[in-house]
């Protein structure tokens, strides 16, 4: 559906970041 979720997803799976969660 939208690429930068699937990024954000990657991101988050490959370093787990607080930030990272909106």
């Amino acid at each position: 559906m939208t690429e930068h979720f699937t990024i954000m997803l990657d991101l988050r799976n490959r370093k787990p970041h607080p930030s990272t969660k909106l």
